[in-house]
C-alpha cells in the first residue's frame, strides 16, 4: 500500500505512514494512476497531448504575396520616376557615393595656330543649365620643360595666364558669358609679349614660356554668376549694332531694339582689333600691352530704348581706341519689367 500524502510505500495493514506519519486507510492507500484534472499534488502520469503542427503553407503564401506587392510598387515607382539627367555623374568621396551635377563641362582642348591670333587654346564648354552663365572663372595649366637649380632639365606643371578672346573677356580674366548648350571658347596669352607662364629656380634667372612651349594643357571652370531675370545678352547682329572710330579715337555708333521689350539700358562690350582681326592695342589707352586692355566695359551704351527704335550710342570720355578697329562682341540688356 502507498501513502496518499507523500506517496511512499507502507507495510500492509499499517494505520500510519512510517515516512510522514499521515493516517492510512484502505480506501486511501490505492493510488489512482489516472489523475484527475484538479489534482495538483502529483505530476500527471498520463501522456501529454500532442501539439498540432501548423502548416507553413499559409505563411509562405503570405510572404509571397508581400514580395509581389513590394515588387509591383517598385516597378510602378521606377516607371513614374523621372529619367536620370544625362549630365549626372556619380562620384565616390571617402567611400560615400553621391550624385553631382556638372553645370559646365569642358571638352576638346587643343592648342592651335589661328590666322590673325597666332597661337591660341581652343575648347568647347557646354553649359548644362537653362541659365546664361556670366564671368565664368577658369584655371589653365600646362606642362613645361624647365631647368632646375642643378642645371638639369625637368618637366613641371605650371599655371598659365590666359584671357578669353571669344566669346569675350569677363571680370578679372573670366569668360564673359556662356549661353545654354555648347560654347566655342578661344583663349590667348594675357601678356602682350605672349608669355603664359614662368619659372624661377632658387639660384637662377626667371624662365618665361609661351603657348608653343606648353603640353598636356588642362582647363577647369570655377565659380560663375547667374544672369538676373530682367537681363539678357544679345549678339551685335541681333540688334543691328554699328561701331565707328573717329580720327581722334572717339567711339560712336547706333543700336536698334529688335525685341519686344523696353530697354532701360543696353551696354555694349567691345574688343580692340588690328587689321587682321587679332589683338590690336588698347581701347582705353591704359599704357599697357596686356590683352585685357583690348576690352571695354560699359563705356558705350544706350538708355531707354523702345522696341523697334534705333538710337545713337553714348560714348563716355574715356572710351577711345588706339586700335584700327573696335569690334562689338556682345550687348548686355537690362529690360524694363
Amino acid at each position: 500500500m502507498f501513502c496518499p500524502k507523500c506517496g511512499k510505500k507502507a507495510p500492509e495493514g499499517s494505520s500510519f505512514c512510517p515516512s510522514c506519519g499521515s493516517p492510512l486507510t484502505e480506501k486511501e492507500s490505492t493510488v489512482n494512476v489516472e489523475s484527475t484534472p484538479d489534482d495538483s499534488s502529483e505530476p500527471s502520469l498520463a501522456p501529454a497531448p500532442m501539439k498540432k503542427k501548423r502548416s507553413k503553407r499559409p505563411l509562405i503564401a503570405a510572404v509571397a504575396i508581400a514580395l509581389v506587392a513590394v515588387g509591383g510598387f517598385m516597378c510602378i515607382r521606377a516607371l513614374a520616376a523621372p529619367k536620370e539627367d544625362p549630365h549626372v555623374t556619380k562620384q565616390a568621396e571617402s567611400g560615400v557615393e553621391e550624385e553631382a551635377y556638372e553645370d559646365l563641362e569642358v571638352s576638346g582642348i587643343k592648342a592651335d595656330d589661328e590666322e590673325g591670333l597666332g597661337r591660341c587654346v581652343k575648347l568647347t564648354v557646354t553649359n548644362n543649365t537653362d541659365e546664361i552663365a556670366r564671368n565664368v572663372e577658369i584655371t589653365a595649366t600646362g606642362d613645361f620643360e624647365i631647368v632646375d637649380e642643378y642645371g638639369d632639365k625637368d618637366k613641371t606643371q605650371l599655371e598659365m595666364k590666359l584671357s578669353c578672346w571669344s566669346p569675350g573677356y569677363g571680370t578679372n580674366g573670366t569668360i564673359a558669358y556662356l549661353m545654354p548648350g555648347e560654347n566655342e571658347v578661344v583663349l590667348l596669352a594675357e601678356k602682350g609679349d605672349g608669355t603664359v607662364a614662368s619659372y624661377t629656380p632658387e639660384n637662377g634667372d626667371e624662365q618665361k614660356f609661351g603657348l608653343e612651349d606648353a603640353s598636356d594643357i588642362e582647363i577647369e571652370t570655377g565659380g560663375w554668376e547667374q544672369l538676373e531675370q530682367n537681363y539678357d545678352i544679345l549678339t551685335p547682329e541681333e540688334c543691328d549694332l554699328t561701331i565707328d572710330i573717329a580720327p581722334d579715337g572717339k567711339l560712336s555708333g547706333t543700336i536698334t531694339n529688335n525685341t519686344e521689350d523696353r530697354w532701360r539700358k543696353a551696354e555694349v562690350f567691345l574688343r580692340a582689333e588690328d587689321g587682321n582681326g587679332g589683338p590690336g592695342g588698347a581701347l582705353l589707352k591704359m599704357g599697357s600691352d596686356d590683352l585685357w586692355t583690348s576690352f571695354s566695359y560699359a563705356d558705350v551704351y544706350a538708355e531707354y530704348v523702345k522696341p523697334g527704335a534705333t538710337v545713337d550710342l553714348v560714348s563716355e570720355v574715356g572710351a577711345r581706341s588706339e586700335a584700327p578697329r573696335a569690334e562689338a562682341i556682345y550687348v548686355l540688356v537690362e529690360k524694363d519689367v
